[in-house]
């Protein structure tokens, strides 16, 4: 755009007198606008930077323009937010550089959203705004337990592969791979021999029976590792404690006497058997009593009560014996069980009535059928029927 007008020359005299040859000039003003506003291109931006990036380092490089000619098409750069995006990134005035202006390897912060304007050369200036997602990938946490021991209790009869305990850790990192977690069994001892652990849940089980060992405790170092490079890790402790059957039940003697009449009221207790096991926990430390092997039918005439081991009749011998002798085992609640054995020597003492009485009366047949006269019949004279003891 441009503007145009004559312009004519002359003094101040009377009569006025002008130049020689030239009346006039012809002036010409060429007008410049700031019309346009600067424009970025190829937006939207973002960028992922690991966070041990070198302080002065390149980051990205952001380009605006602007269609106006001469000093309003001129763009430059400033950063105007956000957050702490000024306080760790800066940006070349002309060249529109981002840059690394504080180290970002103890920021425990994974995004930064830098606000950059765009600005001409007018009075006032035409701007524009773009923001630059910056991602940083920066292991900054390390895993941590949520407890750094754990305490678990099982039987030496743990099945295989069950479930005994699972351990937990965290990483407060929000990006992957730093906040991704995986476990492992560093020891001790014979512990990774009879325990496995599952890598990415943390549950701990049994790989191999416990019965051929002894141990009562084991303890299993736990290492939690983040997907970082080189990973940061955190250990824990799992102390498993493992219940035995260590002792069998054992009697107070190897022989127990007792006696009994004959005519004793059935389940009234004549003699006790003992036997205790050393064993602190149950169900190992718990006793069942039985009668076991017996040349004599005892298992038939007694009866061994199986928790307190009082020892009853279990019917009348009716005088057949006068002497049982029969094993007893006390078992304990083991899987497999431990026993021990004992014998019991039983004395029976009969009485006159009860040998003599041995034999119930019976009839010489079921029924009976008897013709009779009419007459004269008393009870002392009436004979019908015969009944028989022997």
């Amino acid at each position: 755009m441009f503007l145009q007008g004559t312009v004519s020359l002359r003094d101040g005299g009377n009569p006025p007198l002008t130049p020689t040859g030239v009346e006039t000039a012809t002036i010409t003003v060429y007008v410049t606008k700031n019309d346009h506003t600067p424009y970025f291109i190829n937006e939207p931006y973002s960028k992922d930077l690991e966070g041990t990036i070198q302080l002065g380092a390149s980051v990205f490089h952001v380009t605006a323009r602007d269609d106006d000619r001469l000093l309003f098409g001129s763009v430059r750069y400033k950063i105007i937010g956000d957050d702490l995006a000024p306080t760790y990134f800066q940006i070349d005035e002309n060249s529109g550089m981002i840059v690394t202006k504080n180290a970002l390897s103890g920021v425990n912060q994974n995004q930064f959203k830098v606000r950059v304007e765009a600005f001409d050369g007018g009075s006032p200036s035409k701007t524009n705004v773009s923001v630059v997602t910056l991602t940083v990938k920066s292991n900054n946490q390390r895993p941590i337990f949520n407890q750094q021991s754990y305490f678990a209790h099982i039987p030496e009869t743990q099945s295989l592969g069950q479930r005994i305990i699972a351990v937990t850790a965290n990483d407060s990192d929000a990006l992957t791979p730093f906040s991704d977690i995986t476990y492992s069994l560093v020891g001790d001892g014979t512990a990774t021999v009879y325990f496995q652990f599952d890598s990415s849940t943390g549950v701990v089980s049994l790989r191999q029976s416990l019965q051929p060992d002894t141990a009562s405790t084991y303890n299993l170092r736990i290492l939690a590792s983040d997907g970082g490079c080189p990973p940061r890790t955190d250990t824990a402790t799992v102390i498993i404690s493992v219940q035995r059957n260590l002792n069998a039940p054992a009697f107070d003697r190897r022989i127990y006497y007792g006696t009994v009449l004959e005519q004793d009221r059935i389940g009234r207790p004549f003699t006790k058997v003992t036997a205790t096991d050393s064993d602190r926990q149950a169900p190992y430390n718990r006793i069942i009593y039985r009668i076991t092997e017996s040349e004599t039918s005892a298992i038939n005439y007694f009866y061994l009560h199986p928790e307190t081991g009082h020892i009853s009749l279990n019917q009348c011998t009716n005088g057949t014996d006068n002497r049982f002798i029969f094993n007893i085992t006390a078992t304990d609640g083991g899987s497999p069980p431990l026993s021990d054995h004992a014998l019991v020597d039983v004395e029976v003492k009969g009485c006159p009535k009860c040998r003599t009485n041995i034999n119930s009366p019976r009839f010489f047949a079921p029924v009976y059928f008897v013709n009779i006269k009419e007459g004269e019949y008393s009870k002392n004279n009436l004979h019908l029927i015969q009944v028989s003891n022997f």
